[in-house]
């Protein structure tokens, strides 16, 4: 794996991943993200038919019989996730507020956490980053070029849809003071 890794002119990541991710990124000869994770899917599907007895000369026959790469993902995340999903957290219209938790244990003063900290929590769990298009002023652009490292910015944004792709419009920029916290 390491010749072929030199020889394919790839990043080598320790302990991730196997060989038939590296093979489909050099095959596919992907260069972006995008590109690479689709790589990856079609690793994971020709992986996941190999498992199920599938011959490396039916895969192609086999993949149209199923109907299709996005298919054949949909069974093997199913069949075979390669990590497991946190049970998602309640909304907070489903759980008690802690007014009615103080109510139902007898007790008359209600846990540090009011009812409005609970609301303002987001249901949210997926705090991954991830890349934004998004359309800005040239010269709002620059002013946040300009802030000082770790400056914090309040940004005013509209969603829509516009020509350039860009679901988000930037309409203003505001620089925040220093201890100003978000």
């Amino acid at each position: 794996m390491k010749k072929f890794i030199l020889k394919a002119k790839l990043k080598a990541k320790k302990g991730k991943g196997n060989i038939a991710d590296a093979v489909m990124v050099y095959v596919m000869r992907a260069e972006t993200n995008s590109m690479k994770q689709m790589a990856w899917k079609r690793s994971r599907v020709l992986l996941f038919l190999h498992e199920q007895g599938v011959k490396i000369g039916k895969m192609a026959s086999e993949i149209e019989a199923r109907g299709g790469i996005e298919a054949i993902y949909k069974q093997a995340v199913k069949s075979k996730p390669l990590r497991v999903l946190k049970p998602a957290k309640k909304r907070a219209s489903e759980t008690e507020s802690s007014v009615q938790k103080a109510k139902k244990n007898g007790l008359s003063k209600p846990s540090a956490e009011t009812d409005k900290d609970a609301e303002n929590r987001s249901p949210r769990t997926n705090d991954q980053r991830a890349m934004l298009l998004v359309s800005i002023k040239l010269s709002d652009r620059d002013a946040l070029s300009e802030m000082p490292l770790n400056a914090k910015a309040g940004l005013t944004i509209k969603r829509n849809e516009n020509q350039n792709g860009a679901k988000f419009t930037v309409l203003r920029v505001k620089e925040l003071p220093e201890k100003s916290q978000l």
